[in-house]
């Protein structure tokens, strides 16, 4: 669950790997929160999309071929 500002709009996809709240919306979060515990094998499937999902983009090798990418032009 994130407030859906700023760069979290770009990592989260809703209801595939998380949820995304209107900022400073209590009503909304609690729904989200409410959604998780009544529903606990959608949110574990949510999470574990997630926890693919960060894994393959955030991944050292990945940082580090989009680092050998961006410096390729300047050698």
């Amino acid at each position: 669950m994130a407030a859906a500002a700023g760069g979290t709009i770009e990592l989260i996809e809703p209801d595939k790997t998380g949820w995304l709240t209107p900022p400073e919306d209590a009503k909304a979060l609690a729904k989200i929160i409410t959604t998780c515990r009544n529903q606990p094998d959608k949110a574990t499937a949510i999470a574990q999309q997630a926890h693919s999902y960060a894994a393959k983009r955030f991944s050292l090798t990945t940082t580090n071929l989009q680092i050998e990418h961006l410096l390729e032009p300047l050698l």
